[in-house]
């Protein structure tokens, strides 16, 4: 898999590409985000443009990231999922957990809106 970090202010944005199956790769990015988190991060978003399926461990592991983001007070925005992933994301009725936003835009425009509301 290929993980792309970006910043855009004070939120970060996750580019991700290849299969995220739960594995070492799914561990990378729980390792970067836990990472992020140590500097002061708090809101990110998720880029599944170039990722085609999930797994049950990638489940897993987008669910344990969702976990250390929320613990901390941050948030976490999924957004581009293709097809297949969005299937598996309404079927396991996880959009109950996590923000789902079709494009990276409108993913960073509910950021910006939840900041301007709390006044952070």
């Amino acid at each position: 898999m290929l993980i792309h970090t970006q910043g855009k202010g004070d939120i970060t944005v996750i580019h991700l590409a290849g299969k995220f199956d739960g594995g070492e790769d799914c561990k990378k990015i729980q390792d970067i985000v836990t990472d992020l988190i140590a500097e002061g991060c708090r809101k990110f978003v998720l880029s599944f443009s170039l990722i085609r399926f999930i797994t049950s461990c990638g489940l897993g592991k987008l669910l344990a990231i969702h976990k250390e983001v929320t613990g901390c007070g941050g948030q976490v925005i999924l957004c581009n999922l293709e097809r297949r992933p969005l299937s598996v994301i309404y079927t396991t009725r996880l959009y109950e957990v996590f923000i789902v936003r079709k494009t990276l835009g409108q993913a960073l425009d509910q950021l910006e809106t939840v900041e301007s509301e709390t006044g952070s």
